[in-house]
């Protein structure tokens, strides 16, 4: 980081870079929504098509914050040795998101509600901007200082696209083709931290 003051001393300004190892994991089933047109290709019905709606159950989605990033720029009022800051910046996150045993259950006119693939494992890794937040004190003695803040940063939207293949048969209506796997998502991270700085003039 980077401090200078003005304002007779009173005032302080500064730049703060920061990179957290976050490496947090959340596990969650989830349901996303799909749509598509699906045909029957055997039986008395083939040659029909129709739209098909659903979801896809996804058990678990497994969501890892992994690093972030972010440039944080704040300005401050001294009190003899204790200042109050806040600022705020731009933050980068790598997020890795695995959906796990996905299976998607497919709506349509032409055969009811029915799984339409055998279970599917994708991976994905994805860099995302978003925004910082933060709040803090520092405490000084000499040329080493205190520091204790707290920091909100949260991703923007991202969408998440997966290729995958699906095919099953039920009864008369056969299911085969490729297909997309469409998710959006956001990362949300809170921290507090207390480190210990030397100033050097």
């Amino acid at each position: 980081g980077y401090m200078r003051t003005f304002a007779g001393g009173d005032w302080v300004a500064g730049l703060k870079f920061n990179y957290k190892y976050a490496n947090f994991d959340s596990k969650q089933n989830v349901s996303i929504p799909q749509n598509g047109t699906g045909a029957v290709l055997s039986g008395p019905q083939a040659g029909l098509t129709g739209p098909i709606t659903g979801f896809v159950a996804i058990s678990p989605a497994e969501i890892n914050l992994k690093h972030q990033l972010s440039l944080i720029a704040t300005i401050g009022r001294a009190f003899g040795n204790v200042t109050l800051y806040a600022g705020g910046g731009p933050a980068l996150f790598g997020v890795e998101t695995n959906f796990i045993n996905g299976i998607p259950f497919a709506t349509s006119s032409l055969g009811g509600t029915f799984p339409a693939s055998e279970p599917t494992t994708v991976f994905n890794e994805n860099w995302v901007w978003g925004g910082a937040a933060q709040v803090g004190t520092t405490y000084a003695f000499g040329d080493w200082f205190l520091d204790f803040a707290y920091t909100y940063a949260r991703s923007a939207n991202f969408t998440i696209v997966d290729p995958v293949i699906v095919f099953n048969q039920m009864g008369p209506l056969t299911v085969s083709g490729s297909a997309v796997l469409n998710a959006q998502e956001r990362v949300t991270n809170q921290s507090v931290t207390l480190t210990l700085n030397y100033k050097f003039h």
